[in-house]
């Protein structure tokens, strides 16, 4: 008996069809496109959470500076010409700020710098408008989808103290 053994032309070997590949690229690509929107949807909320934590940041740091300045002032006068305050302690100026619709620019030494960026209003309160002394600022910013009203004042023990 002969012992047949078949040609390598005539083996038959296991493969895909055109179709069937085909089928797994459409697949995969789909897939693809799901994952990168996906992945757009999470870089967006990344951006709308970076920025949030920004704006909060600078609040924080402007509320802080603000604060900072007052501590160190005994009494706040308002320039008659223009939106300056003058922040005075011991009869000294120590600093000043340019209010603008744009934010506060704080003036130092020889230092600059802005704060309250894009506030939408502030309010100054008197202790005596003829002299332009100031009491408190009061500043309104927005935060997130609404507003928040800021009261910043003297301390109450140097108007006791002044009165006496």
């Amino acid at each position: 008996m002969k012992h047949h053994v078949p040609h390598i032309f005539y083996m038959r070997y296991k493969g895909t069809t055109l179709p069937e590949i085909l089928i797994v690229i459409i697949l995969s690509g789909i897939l693809f496109l799901i994952l990168f929107e996906g992945m757009n949807i999470v870089n967006r909320y990344n951006y709308m959470l970076k920025d949030r934590l920004i704006k909060k940041n600078e609040l924080f740091y402007s509320h802080s500076t603000l604060e900072l300045i007052l501590e160190e002032t005994d009494s706040i006068r308002k320039a008659k010409e223009d939106d300056i305050l003058l922040f005075y302690k011991t009869g000294e100026i120590r600093h000043s700020i340019i209010l603008k619709n744009e934010g506060f620019q704080v003036l130092f030494k020889e230092l600059q710098d802005t704060i309250f960026i894009n506030n939408l209003d502030w309010e100054l309160r008197y202790i005596d408008e003829e002299k332009h002394e100031i009491d408190s600022i009061i500043v309104i910013v927005p935060i997130d989808n609404d507003t928040l009203t800021l009261k910043y004042g003297l301390s109450s023990m140097y108007h006791l103290i002044k009165k006496q």
